[in-house]
C-alpha cells in the first residue's frame, strides 16, 4: 500500500488440475482497478512442447465495476500447436502404415517369386521325370519291337525251314512213290535170261521198237535188221508180241510213268 494504491504481485493459487497467477493494483484515490490473471491447466497426455493451455483475464475500470477482457492467444497457440502435433502424428502414422504396407507387399512379392520359383522347379522336375519315363517307355517299346521282330524273323526262318524240309520230304515221298509205281507198272523181260528183273519203260520201248518197225535200218548200209530180232512180216493183221512182255501197256499209263 503506497500513496493510496494497493498493489499485489505474483500471487499464485495452485490446485490439482490448474494454477492461477495474479498481478494487480487498486488506486483508491481514483477508485480504479487494473488486474491481470493467468489461468493454466494441466494438459496431461495432451501436453505439447512450446505452448501451455492457459488463458489470460484482464480487469480494467472502476473498482466496483471493472471491465473484463479475456486473452485466449496463449490457449489458441496451444491448440494450434497441439493440432499440428496431432497432424504430424497422424501423418507419421499414415507414413508408418504406408511403409508397413509396402514392406508387406515386398514380402508378399518375394513370397510370390519364391513360390513361382518352387512351382517352376517342380514343373521342370516333373517334366524331366515325365521325359525320362517316356524315354524309358520308348526304349522298352523299341526293345520289345526288336525282340518281336527277331522272334518273327526266327519264326519265319523256322517256318521256311520246316516248309522246305516238308517240301523235300514230300518230294522224296513222291519220288519214292513214283519209283515204286514205276517198278510196279514196268513189265519184266527174259530176253537176256534175267527172269524177273524189272524193265524200265525206255528199255521196253528200245527192245520192241525193231519188232514194231519190221524193217531194216536204211542208214546202216548193211541191209540187216537193226536188232537181232526176226522181222515180222506184214500180213495185215494186228501185231502180236511174244516172249513174256506181260499185260498190254496203254499210252495213258506210259504218260503217267513219264510224269513220275
Amino acid at each position: 500500500m503506497a500513496s493510496g494504491t494497493a498493489r499485489a504481485r505474483n500471487v499464485t493459487v495452485d490446485s490439482l488440475s490448474a494454477t492461477a497467477f495474479r498481478s494487480g493494483q487498486a488506486d483508491l484515490e481514483r477508485w480504479a482497478l487494473e488486474s491481470d490473471w493467468s489461468l493454466k491447466v494441466d494438459a496431461g497426455e495432451n501436453a505439447v512442447t512450446g505452448a501451455e493451455p492457459q488463458v489470460g483475464v484482464l480487469f480494467r475500470g472502476p473498482l466496483d465495476a471493472p471491465h473484463r477482457e479475456i486473452d485466449i492467444q496463449p490457449f489458441t497457440a496451444f491448440l494450434t500447436l497441439r493440432a499440428f502435433e496431432k497432424e504430424v502424428r497422424r501423418v507419421e502414422d499414415l507414413q508408418a502404415d504406408v511403409n508397413e504396407r509396402e514392406r508387406l507387399m515386398r514380402e508378399q512379392r518375394q513370397l510370390n517369386r519364391n513360390k513361382a520359383k518352387r512351382e517352376r522347379a517342380a514343373e521342370e522336375k516333373a517334366e524331366r521325370e515325365q521325359a525320362a519315363k517316356e524315354e524309358a517307355a520308348r526304349k522298352v517299346e523299341e526293345e520289345a519291337a526288336q525282340r518281336a521282330k527277331a522272334q518273327q524273323e526266327k519264326a519265319a526262318q523256322e517256318k521256311a525251314a520246316r516248309e522246305k524240309k516238308a517240301a523235300q520230304e514230300k518230294a522224296a515221298q513222291e519220288k519214292a512213290a513214283c519209283d515204286a509205281a514205276k517198278a510196279a507198272k514196268e513189265p519184266q523181260t527174259s530176253d537176256t535170261g534175267d527172269i524177273g528183273r524189272p524193265m524200265s519203260m525206255y528199255e521196253f520201248i528200245k527192245r520192241i521198237r525193231p519188232a514194231i518197225d519190221g524193217a531194216d535200218d536204211p542208214r546202216s548200209g548193211t541191209g540187216k535188221p537193226k536188232s537181232g530180232l526176226t522181222p515180222v512180216p506184214a500180213t495185215g493183221e494186228p501185231l502180236k508180241l511174244n516172249g513174256g512182255l506181260g499185260a498190254p501197256i496203254s499210252i495213258d499209263k506210259l504218260r503217267g510213268n513219264a510224269r513220275c
